[in-house]
């Protein structure tokens, strides 16, 4: 199954570069010729044209989320139920991303995960409640993404 992996944030604002994060860790222990991990930072609609070409059968969609729970609440949402469930803190919101993967990739799953951060600060670190969220879906990940 050809997968993409899409980790957005920005690494300089704390919690807010969590998709980022597990995208750029993921990528140092997945090589994989079906499988395509991209730590698009805060401009996934950037990269829209290289997933298009990579043609996948899924793509997963990491980013930090407010959801109004408690911080590293993780949430994996359907794109049909995404609609006014999230707010994200990038310039494209992610039900415009997400339906323009749709439209060109008609027979691909999306899946999307959001985590909710604690803070967004410029040149904060990383909370501890979003570290151990990271961590734990960063193994999860792991394991199905070497199960491919």
């Amino acid at each position: 199954m050809r997968t993409v992996i899409c980790g957005i944030g920005n690494k300089m604002k704390g919690d807010d570069g969590v998709g980022s994060t597990i995208a750029t860790e993921l990528g140092k222990e997945i090589k994989h010729e079906d499988i395509m991990i991209l730590d698009c930072a805060s401009a996934p609609e950037n990269f829209t044209g290289k997933v298009s070409k990579f043609n996948p059968d899924h793509v997963v969609i990491i980013d930090a989320v407010k959801m109004g729970r408690d911080p590293g609440y993780v949430n994996r949402v359907e794109p049909d139920n995404i609609h006014g469930l999230l707010f994200s803190t990038h310039q494209v919101p992610l039900r415009m991303l997400i339906k323009y993967i749709q439209k060109e990739l008609p027979n691909t799953k999306i899946s999307f995960i959001g985590i909710e951060p604690k803070h967004t600060n410029f040149g904060a670190d990383m909370s501890e409640e979003v570290t151990q969220a990271m961590d734990e879906l960063k193994t999860s990940l792991l394991g199905f993404l070497k199960g491919l």
